[in-house]
């Protein structure tokens, strides 16, 4: 049957085995050590034995830590709960996942960038950047309308900026290619 004893620090109540008598016992509650002198019984109280003054200031400090730790641990939990931008992250992080669809922005940018890349083919590079143009308007509109993932505004913008950059570049050499065609055909 177990020992009920008392810690001498924190007077926390311990259920200990009976032949725990002349063995170290650490406190769970303030990770105090100390050592049974006699048999523990079930109506007495052992008092502990006497401990160096070294060891009972390692416990101490040790006990000090470990509070610090756990009290910095709960300030950093009360911080996040009160810090109002980690809620609107995980608002917003929420709402885009459950409400809105997912934007296209890298698909958009990828038709501009290539649309300015082939504008010296102009045929193609008219193509890709009027995709781009009409994809990124209809996207632009959708992030407006709140049915959008809002994030992906900026990347949109710019690949929309892109495609418009590329449109106006194919339109530009082909009507220089026109033009000098045209020109040596007069001739």
């Amino acid at each position: 049957m177990p020992s009920t004893i008392e810690c001498p620090l924190c007077k926390k109540t311990l259920n200990l085995p009976p032949d725990s008598a002349g063995q170290p016992v650490r406190c769970p509650a303030c990770y105090r050590v100390f050592t049974l002198d006699a048999p523990a019984s079930a109506t007495t109280h052992p008092s502990p034995a006497p401990i160096n003054h070294d060891e009972t200031s390692d416990d101490r400090r040790r006990r000090q830590e470990i509070e610090d730790e756990e009290e910095a641990r709960r300030e950093r939990r009360r911080h996040l709960d009160d810090d109002d931008d980690y809620h609107e992250y995980e608002d917003i992080r929420d709402r885009r996942t459950l409400h809105h669809l997912p934007h296209r922005s890298g698909m958009i940018q990828t038709l501009g960038i290539l649309s300015i890349v082939f504008s010296c083919l102009p045929v193609l590079g008219g193509l890709l950047g009027l995709l781009g143009i009409v994809l990124g308007q209809n996207d632009m509109a959708e992030i407006d309308a709140g049915r959008m993932d809002p994030l992906g505004r900026s990347g949109t913008q710019g690949g929309r900026t892109c495609a418009i950059i590329g449109l106006f570049l194919s339109v530009a050499i082909f009507v220089l290619f026109f033009f000098t065609r045209f020109e040596r055909f007069m001739r």
